[in-house]
C-alpha cells in the first residue's frame, strides 16, 4: 500500500499530483500540508504535526466537515521530530511499504532552506524503516539508493547522482550517456552531476554507501 504524504512546500501547479490514483492508498498531510489536499478536494486519512503553521479554524473545520480525517496533534514543545518524520512514520505505522512524498522542495518565495534540506532528509527516514520513498515534484524526482535500483526516463532528461554517506564504492551506472562500472565517489570528488538518460531504463547499483539519484527535465 502506498502512503502519499504532503508537506507545506509550496505547488504551483496540482497537474502531476493527478497522474496519481490517491484513492488507492492512504494520504496523510503533515500539518499546513492540508491547504494542498483541500485545493484537490480530496479528504486525508490523517492529519499529523504540531499544527503551528496552520490555523486553528482549518483543523476544526477538517475535524467537523470530513470526520473521516483523524487528527493526530502533538505539543510542539515536547516534539522531537519534524512533521515529515511524524508522517513518515505514521505511514510505517499504517503498513504502507510505499511513500510518495509532495510539497517537499518548496520553490516559493517563503522557502527555507533548512526546510526543504530536512525533507529530502525523509528519504533516509523511510529508508531506515525498510519503506521505498520518493520526493515527487513536477519538475523533478528524488530518490535515495543503497543497493540495484532502475530509473524510469518518463519525461526526465537529466540524472544528478550525490553521494549522501560520505563514500559511495561499487557505484555502477548503465542505460545512461556516461556510463559507469564500480567506481567510488565522496562528497569531496564526485563527477556525477547532469548525467542523461540514454536507455528508457537507467540502472544504478551501489556496494557501500547511499546515494541520492535526482531526476530533472
Amino acid at each position: 500500500m502506498t502512503a502519499y504524504i504532503f508537506l507545506a512546500g509550496e505547488i504551483a501547479n496540482y497537474e502531476f499530483i493527478n497522474e496519481h490514483n490517491l484513492s488507492d492508498g492512504i494520504v496523510i498531510c503533515a500539518d499546513s500540508g492540508y491547504k494542498h489536499a483541500e485545493k484537490l478536494g480530496i479528504t486525508p486519512q490523517y492529519i499529523v504535526g504540531d499544527m503551528d503553521s496552520i490555523e486553528n479554524a482549518d483543523v476544526v473545520g477538517a475535524n467537523s466537515v470530513r470526520p473521516q480525517t483523524k487528527i493526530l496533534s502533538c505539543d510542539p514543545v515536547d516534539k522531537v521530530l519534524t512533521d515529515g518524520q511524524l508522517a513518515i512514520r505514521l505511514a510505517n505505522g499504517c503498513g504502507c511499504d510505499e511513500i510518495i512524498i509532495f510539497g517537499a522542495l518548496n520553490k516559493g518565495s517563503s522557502s527555507r532552506f533548512d526546510h526543504v534540506l530536512g525533507n529530502v532528509y525523509l528519504l533516509k527516514d523511510a529508508q531506515t524503516l525498510r519503506v521505498k520513498a520518493k520526493i515527487i515534484e513536477a519538475d523533478c524526482e528524488i530518490i535515495l539508493i543503497d543497493n540495484y535500483t532502475e530509473i524510469k526516463r518518463k519525461n526526465f532528461k537529466y540524472l544528478s547522482f550525490l553521494p549522501f554517506s560520505g563514500t559511495v564504492k561499487g557505484l555502477t551506472l548503465t542505460g545512461v550517456k556516461y556510463p559507469l562500472s564500480n567506481v567510488e565517489i565522496t562528497q569531496k570528488c564526485y563527477y556525477t552531476m547532469s548525467n542523461e538518460f540514454a536507455n528508457d531504463i537507467a540502472t544504478a547499483s551501489v556496494k557501500k554507501g547511499e546515494l541520492l539519484a535526482i531526476m530533472t527535465l
